[in-house]
């Protein structure tokens, strides 16, 4: 019995022994283990220990084009002032009076006019035209029987003459249809048909420019 009781107290010695030898085994290699997700988790964890895909960045409505001043510019859209009917049978003109100081853009819109009775097409020239000369703070400007078109201020909607009314038209669309120039509160503009002084009472047709202002 004595015997007996010796070999288990021996092999009850030899078990905590080995257990202390790994336990400090264990404690001594845990330090080198990598840290991470154990490899015998569930099917429902991740083990994917890579770096996260970047978060995107922040987008807006701005393209990389875009510039602070775009609302701005948007701001400066020409604003209508008006339209004026330049008639061909008017010597005197339409008179024009700026409302405030800035740039004016004054646009061809439609129409013509000719220089001869409707039936003057008939007689093998070119009396229609679109022309419009604009002369500032005083009358219009004549040499004789001709208008002045050098001391004119602007000239507008210059096609050429042409047979008929359908043709000039269509050639002031292949034209620039603008002028701009800047203008001062009060300064006024007169805008006349070209043709010779005595010869406006029995032209047809009319022209149309519209007025715009861009803010300062």
């Amino acid at each position: 019995m004595q015997s007996s009781s010796g070999s288990r107290g021996i092999v009850a010695g030899a078990v905590i022994g080995l257990l202390a030898l790994i336990v400090a085994v264990g404690a001594w290699v845990h330090p080198f283990l990598p840290v991470g997700p154990s490899p015998f988790s569930g099917p429902n964890q991740s083990h994917d220990i890579s770096p996260k895909e970047p978060r995107p960045a922040v987008t807006t409505n701005q393209s990389p084009t875009d510039s602070p001043t775009v609302g701005i510019q948007e701001n400066l859209v020409p604003a209508w002032i008006t339209d004026l009917h330049i008639l061909g049978s008017d010597d005197q003109g339409v008179e024009f009076k700026a409302p405030m100081s800035g740039t004016y853009i004054f646009r061809y819109v439609q129409g013509s006019y000719s220089t001869y009775p409707k039936d003057g097409a008939t007689l093998g020239i070119n009396p229609w035209r679109t022309a419009v000369f604009v002369y500032k703070n005083g009358r219009v400007l004549w040499n004789g029987e001709h208008i002045n078109g050098e001391a004119a201020f602007l000239r507008l909607a210059e096609a050429g003459d042409f047979p008929t009314q359908r043709e000039v038209e269509e050639a002031i669309q292949q034209r620039n249809k603008d002028s701009q120039t800047s203008l001062n509160a009060g300064d006024k503009l007169t805008f006349i048909a070209v043709d010779g002084q005595t010869d406006y009472t029995d032209n047809p047709g009319e022209v149309v420019i519209a007025v715009l202002h861009i803010p300062e």
